[in-house]
């Protein structure tokens, strides 16, 4: 059986914006993350590094008490690759 850890915290920058949060798993991965809010959504964007990848974590809200969540993976910062998305039903 494998174990995966993971834990993301959300906290508030230095003028008290909640726009910050750090990432960490149990295989080593520490990922600094800007927030935004566009409309019905949450955007987590990785710090860009010169010849690291560059995440993006989107939660977006759908009818029906859905969440579509995406995660993707660009070395640009601007053509961005699904890595895995999937649909959570609050029930």
């Amino acid at each position: 059986m494998t174990v995966y850890d993971d834990l993301l915290v959300v906290y508030l920058d230095e003028n008290k914006n909640l726009s910050k949060a750090i990432y960490f798993d149990n295989e080593g991965h520490v990922i600094n993350y800007s927030i935004t809010y566009p409309e019905k959504k949450i955007t987590f964007l990785s710090e860009t590094k010169p010849n690291q990848h560059i995440f993006r974590l989107i939660y977006s809200l759908l009818e029906n008490n859905e969440v579509n969540t995406a995660f993707e993976i660009s070395m640009d910062g601007k053509n961005f690759n699904t890595y895995i998305e999937r649909k959570i039903k609050k029930i």
